[in-house]
């Protein structure tokens, strides 16, 4: 991970120069950090951005004043910063893939990192709680809502240099796909029919049995949120990726308010491969999930993740013959655990277990955030109680 620059003693007239200049720049940080704690400007002075790919706008993005005058209310301070993209009370229902969850009391778009810097900072300085919302495709929104601002950055450009894409978090993974079928890149067709975004994607290391977004990611722009807003890269390495899980996962999961993390946008290297290999590839794909999952219901696709382990109880090895070659692979799909506990299709309210992919809960139209977190509960202690084995969940739960 990379966050601004280190730098070594170099006595000649050069390096006296770096290092005035490094002392200048302390200057200036300690110039605005005195000033925030008089509590008259939100900002954090001059950011090093270090671009992916060396896109604009690095390397110093210069934070704008924006006074807090005791007299302003949120709705003030968010309108200055976004105009007519502020708005209050949004139902959030319209923005998730499940259909269902209350209203945000807050909720801006942001057209620039620089606006979204401003919007975080002012969230921060009058205690308001915020979230970063992509396509809302793995995520369920509780029926109170949130009662914060909800933030949503949506910037989908992208660059193609050889065998690399540089490209912004919030371009959808169909449309990666599409460009790494045209540019004759291979690695990223197990993604055909996965909805959401590259930094969902990565947040969530999504993937198939075939690959993950882990295999292509070099390097990832992140928006540290801590005691300062800094924008820094990380390396693959870095977002200690996992099964469904990365950094940027568990500081989401972690639920500490004062150390956050959004994804910008990534390097990602492909293999090049023959287009027509690379479409044959794709279709197999979205042949198998138009077959196997519920793809034209309202969903947040699988529910729990796969249970990476075996079942060593004799009796259920014998009752059910598949878990002997699930045993040998070492992974128990969680929909073949939901189904052999009798609840595919058990529905409560408008929401169900869905009869084609028993690890996906769908929205019949007019289901409830509880009605989902009951079907979650109830395949939770089925599981327990039938295998044994602890489902967790591979969606977000709003808090």
């Amino acid at each position: 991970m990379s966050i601004l620059w280190t730098a070594t003693p170099n006595w000649s007239a050069q390096g006296l120069l770096e290092i005035g200049g490094l002392l200048l720049y302390l200057f200036y940080y300690l110039f605005y950090f005195f000033r925030l704690l008089k509590l008259n400007w939100v900002g954090a002075g001059p950011h090093l951005l270090r671009p992916i790919g060396g896109v604009p706008p690095g390397p110093f993005v210069k934070m704008k004043k924006l006074e807090l005058e005791k007299s302003l209310t949120y709705e003030n301070v968010f309108e200055s910063i976004a105009g007519g993209r502020f708005k209050k009370n949004v139902p959030l229902k319209n923005y998730t893939s499940f259909r269902v969850g209350g209203r945000a009391k807050y909720f801006l778009e942001a057209k620039t990192i620089e606006e979204l810097i401003k919007a975080i900072l002012a969230a921060r300085k009058f205690g308001l709680p915020f979230f970063i919302l992509g396509k809302g495709t793995n995520l369920l929104v509780p029926d109170k809502g949130f009662n914060g601002l909800v933030l949503v950055f949506g910037d989908d450009s992208f660059k193609v240099m050889s065998n690399r894409i540089f490209a912004k978090a919030g371009i959808s993974l169909a449309k990666l796909v599409k460009i790494s079928e045209q540019e004759s890149l291979g690695g990223l067709e197990w993604a055909a029919g996965i909805p959401g975004t590259l930094g969902g994607a990565i947040v969530g290391n999504a993937g198939a049995q075939s690959g993950s977004i882990a295999d292509l990611i070099e390097e990832v722009e992140v928006l540290e949120i801590g005691s300062f807003v800094r924008i820094a890269k990380y390396t693959n390495k870095d977002c200690l990726f996992g099964y469904r899980t990365s950094v940027f996962k568990r500081a989401i999961l972690g639920g500490n308010e004062k150390e956050k993390m959004v994804v910008l946008s990534a390097s990602l290297r492909f293999k090049k491969e023959k287009r027509k290999k690379i479409r044959q590839k794709i279709n197999k794909f979205l042949k198998y999930r138009l077959a196997a999952q519920p793809l034209k219901a309202y969903s947040a696709g699988s529910v729990f993740k796969n249970f990476y382990g075996r079942i060593r109880d004799k009796n259920l090895v014998r009752k059910f013959e598949e878990l002997g070659s699930f045993n040998e692979k070492g992974i128990i799909p969680a929909g073949f655990l939901i189904e052999k506990s009798g609840l595919k299709g058990r529905q409560i309210g408008r929401a169900k277990i869905s009869e084609k992919h028993a690890n996906f809960i769908v929205n019949l139209g007019g289901a409830k955030a509880g009605d989902i977190l009951r079907l979650i509960r109830l395949a939770k202690r089925k599981v327990k109680n039938n295998f044994g084995v602890s489902l967790k969940e591979e969606i977000i739960i709003l808090k």
